[in-house]
């Protein structure tokens, strides 16, 4: 009875291991290419600002000084 139920709790076992097997991508299990690091300015998330949009930041925070370095604001 006992070598019974290890035969069973063996081809459950296996019957898992196959069942994970083909549901999971094969190629995950190569080992992955490291991520390059993304320079900041070229990012696709975040494109660089316009010249005459940064001079207009600029030429409002000089009217609202509390909202600039003095203030913490930023």
């Amino acid at each position: 009875m006992l070598t019974l139920l290890a035969f069973l709790e063996l081809l459950h076992s296996l019957i898992r291991r196959i069942a994970h097997w083909m549901r999971t991508p094969h190629g995950l299990h190569y080992p992955r290419k490291l991520a390059q690091p993304v320079d900041r300015r070229n990012h696709r998330h975040t494109p660089q600002k316009p010249e005459w949009l940064k001079a207009e930041i600029i030429r409002l925070k000089a009217l609202m000084p509390q909202a600039g370095w003095a203030a913490g604001g930023i």
